[in-house]
């Protein structure tokens, strides 16, 4: 193409044929630009392209990291509701309250324990080091770094709170006042009051399980909300991938 070109440039000049050349000249800068945009078009849509692929992987790992997450939050949650009953059962039985050895040894057996949320940050982590537009969305990028940043940074301070109320304050009462017994499986503690009477008359015992409650409260509520946020991301994911 180019000695085409060339080859018509010199015909033109040697006949001497200034104002057609001319008009050529003005023809070939116009190709060229042309030429030049379209390559530069392509690159753009290269360059989109490869955005897109990046941002359905990032995606497709996060979809999965936060189905993972979702599981981890939910036995979370029965976790909390089992020793939340709990405490309300042993209230009741301290006051008074009439209640099957059984029950009341499964209910001494679950009063503490901790949960531990494992956070799945690697789709997250990759996120940020690749940069946020990555995510064409606006809508959804701002749910991922609020649920990630604020929403997973909160949760993780109302565990730390609650692991050193565990440490500090409910374990040395459960120790003080409760033995494990013999009745047990693989699931469940047991355990019962070493001396019914004095537990019963420990103020400190008793308040110290109504802060338990007010832990264990909090701590659903936490989980609860992270749900609901990755209920929402995930939802929001799915729409994006298929409209892609």
């Amino acid at each position: 193409m180019l000695f085409l070109l060339r080859k018509i440039r010199r015909k033109l000049i040697s006949e001497n044929q200034v104002s057609t050349y001319l008009l050529y000249a003005i023809g070939e800068i116009i190709l060229v630009v042309v030429g030049i945009l379209i390559a530069v078009n392509i690159d753009d849509l290269n360059e989109e392209t490869r955005l897109k692929r990046i941002e359905h992987t990032l995606l497709s790992e996060m979809y999965v990291n936060l189905q993972n997450d979702k599981t981890d939050l939910t036995a979370n949650v029965t976790l909390c509701q089992n020793s939340l009953t709990s405490s309300y059962r042993v209230l009741d039985h301290l006051s008074g309250q009439d209640m099957q050895a059984d029950s009341i040894l499964y209910y001494y057996g679950n009063l503490w324990g901790t949960t531990v949320f494992t956070v799945n940050m690697s789709a997250y982590e990759n996120l940020k080091s690749l940069g946020l537009q990555v995510i064409s969305s606006n809508e959804l990028r701002k749910m991922i770094t609020n649920h990630y940043a604020e929403g997973y940074g909160y949760l993780l301070r109302v565990e730390a709170m609650d692991a050193e109320f565990l440490i500090h304050q409910l374990t040395p009462q459960m120790n003080k006042h409760l033995i494990t017994t013999d009745d047990y499986d693989k699931i469940h503690h047991y355990a019962k009051p070493v001396n019914f009477d004095e537990l019963r008359s420990s103020n400190e015992f008793k308040e110290t399980l109504k802060k338990s409650i007010i832990m264990d409260r909090l701590l659903i509520n936490t989980y609860q909300k992270s749900i609901s946020s990755i209920d929402s991301i995930l939802k929001k994911i799915n729409f994006h991938l298929q409209i892609e």
